[in-house]
């Protein structure tokens, strides 16, 4: 009894799969197992069907669904790892069925019990192939969770940011679900290079005391709290909680397609704003360190229809912020939860009432942030 290579072996798959009373010479053991694996690897090959649900707010928790860019790239990874496990259980098939074909021949010719027998059963148990076959299995199913929840949520993404429809990048499912999803992610990353050659950036300072909403009236309404809410350069900050809309902001109205890229802070206070003294007269002082906390005010970024399906955006803490007049002098954060997000919206600022060393926060005497957005425009 001789053994099949691996075009035999390929070809009594397909004989398996087509009409097995059409096999004739290869015994019914060998027969029994290739067809036991050929039906486990269609199994694990079509572990993905779910991947059905292609958009929705139905995604893994640890997914960001609104970090386009990065789940894009994430779930082409994921392909091509699905593709390098794919080939290795293919693989691992073809040398069980080389094993279990040994086996049958060394049973054929009675060699079972012999030094030979022992001999190679000795090198099977240093390969390991259970372990082996586990450790692919585990690898293959984790890379086609993966796959599915990062395609989903930058199919997602790519349809509340850029309007780009499951329709105009879905793919023939007919030839698997592991093709379609590769022409679709195909088909994503073309849109979004068309895309990307129209986007920009631009940083959009706003003064939180002196900005002005379209209508006329300050963004925040209340700055001093003094019946003439003073804005003068040195009026300071009298409130803890400061609220304003920036969907009333024109210079914010005017950019189509916004999204946040990271936001940056500068607090300007009592000793970074130059005040007139006597001739002579000086002032010994340590810097103040301010917490500010920036949270959207809204119910966060609606991912459907429901009001359920909502991405919750978590607050942005600044921690020791440095007094600073100097219009370079930002802090920036590349808040995850912020990353995209419309900056068209309702939003709050809090400011600890005294700075790290007990400065008031009618020391401050402004605050301005920075939105750091790409736009279509």
């Amino acid at each position: 009894m001789k053994l099949l290579d691996e075009r035999e072996i390929c070809g009594l798959i397909k004989a398996l799969q087509s009409n097995r009373e059409a096999i004739v010479g290869i015994p019914d053991s060998l027969i029994n197992y290739v067809n036991s694996a050929l039906s486990k690897l269609t199994q694990v090959a079509g572990y993905n069907g779910f991947e059905m649900e292609l958009t929705g707010p139905n995604l893994a928790e640890w997914i960001r669904p609104l970090h386009f860019e990065d789940n894009l790239q994430d779930a082409i990874n994921a392909l091509e790892a699905v593709e390098r496990a794919k080939k290795e259980v293919l693989e691992l098939g073809l040398i069980k069925l080389h094993i279990n074909q040994m086996e049958a021949m060394l049973e054929a010719n009675e060699l079972t019990g012999t030094a030979y027998h022992d001999q190679y059963k000795e090198i099977l148990g240093g390969l390991e192939i259970e372990q082996f076959e586990e450790n692919i299995n585990i690898r293959y199913t984790k890379k086609i969770i993966d796959l599915v929840e990062f395609s989903k949520a930058a199919k997602l993404g790519a349809k509340l940011l850029f309007g780009i429809t499951e329709e105009s990048i879905d793919a023939d499912s007919s030839r698997g679900e592991i093709n379609r999803i590769r022409e679709s992610l195909r088909n994503l990353l073309e849109a979004f290079r068309e895309i990307e050659k129209k986007d920009q950036e631009v940083i959009i300072p706003i003064s939180l005391k002196q900005a002005k909403s379209k209508a006329g009236p300050f963004l925040v309404s209340e700055w001093h709290g003094d019946p003439g809410d003073d804005r003068t350069l040195n009026s300071g900050l009298n409130r803890k909680l400061l609220e304003f809309d920036l969907t009333d902001y024109e210079e914010l109205n005017q950019l189509s397609n916004q999204r946040i890229k990271r936001i940056g802070i500068r607090v300007v206070d009592l000793f970074t704003v130059e005040i007139p003294r006597g001739a002579g007269e000086s002032i010994l002082f340590h810097p103040a360190l301010w917490n500010v906390e920036i949270q959207d005010d809204n119910n966060g970024y609606a991912l459907g229809e429901s009001s359920l399906e909502s991405y919750k955006i978590n607050p942005i803490h600044f921690k020791n912020i440095h007094g600073n007049a100097d219009p370079n002098g930002i802090v920036w954060s590349r808040y995850d939860s912020i990353v995209n997000i419309n900056a068209n919206r309702r939003w709050k600022l809090q400011v600890n009432s005294t700075s790290h060393n007990g400065r008031p926060s009618t020391d401050v005497r402004d605050i301005v942030l920075y939105f750091h957005l790409a736009t279509l425009n």
